[in-house]
């Protein structure tokens, strides 16, 4: 049996009260990069907060010191989605600020250094909704070249509020997916996959056989289920999955000997519930 070896990556410190949203990705010549979000002040969603990165040279044996990706004085800087361009090499990292902007930076080189970051807002969101959400978790390339970012949108009616007072948010949220063509230079906007039925999503492509991007969707309102979306040209009525509602999950493509999907997420209807891992055979 293969050793499992686990490694604390971040812990909260003076600098940070709370780090969550993980995201994880491998880069073309197999350096791994752990993001996630350092907040200060508080665990809220809404406090200031900086994206941190963690860098693997051997596959996860060792790391290098915590650095600042991203930083913008009292600014809420979250929601990092990272994909790799397996045309360049380069890392592209979705990010929002204050939940109510689309940025993005890159690093050419395995995630040492980062390009000044570029509001994408104007393509990347539709101006009418309130705020917007990457992931979270990781993007993924299709096989046709194409970048796709998970994304959850939020239409509250009301005013658009940050911090003081809070948020005005949660009452209609969505899941939808912007997308890039030419390596994350342009970016442009998918239609919606819900109307109020679920917010947070991860994506993979199911192959290159099917050519089908597969959805993970966390259902809002208290539904039972995880809500499913298969896509070929357009996104379908919402199918609902095998597991229980859950917060947090993640989905990978099969790899080696197990083609299909892999799905980790909480089995628990309960935010902090228990974990659960599923593999689902492809179907040709």
């Amino acid at each position: 049996m293969t050793e499992l070896h686990m490694s604390e990556l971040f812990r909260s410190q003076s600098d940070y009260h709370t780090v969550r949203i993980p995201a994880l990705v491998t880069s073309t010549s197999g350096t791994i990069l752990a993001f996630c979000e350092g907040r200060r002040g508080g665990g809220a969603d809404d406090v200031p907060i900086d994206l941190l990165l963690r860098r693997s040279l051997d596959g996860g044996r060792t790391w290098s010191a915590s650095q600042v990706v991203v930083s913008d004085g009292d600014r809420t800087c979250g929601n990092p989605c990272p994909v790799v361009d397996s045309n360049t090499g380069d890392i592209v990292l979705p990010f929002c600020k204050d939940n109510q902007q689309l940025f993005v930076t890159r690093s050419v080189d395995d995630g040492l250094s980062w390009d000044e970051a570029i509001d994408i807002s104007a393509d990347a969101r539709q101006a009418s909704w309130s705020y917007v959400g990457c992931g979270p978790g990781h993007g993924v390339q299709l096989s046709n070249g194409r970048l796709l970012i998970p994304s959850w949108a939020d239409e509250s009616p009301g005013a658009v509020t940050w911090r003081e007072p809070g948020a005005n948010w949660g009452k209609v949220q969505t899941s939808y997916a912007f997308y890039s063509d030419d390596g994350g230079q342009h970016w442009h906007v998918g239609e919606k996959m819900t109307h109020d039925a679920s917010d947070e999503c991860e994506a993979v492509e199911l192959g290159e056989l099917e050519k089908r991007v597969y959805m993970t969707l966390r259902s809002r309102h208290d539904q039972p289920r995880p809500g499913v979306c298969l896509e070929r040209r357009r996104w379908p009525q919402l199918d609902t999955g095998s597991l229980r509602r859950c917060s947090a999950g993640t989905i990978l493509s099969g790899q080696c000997d197990r083609p299909g999907r892999i799905f980790s997420g909480q089995r628990s209807p309960c935010k902090h519930g228990g974990a659960s891992a599923a593999h689902h055979p492809s179907q040709r």
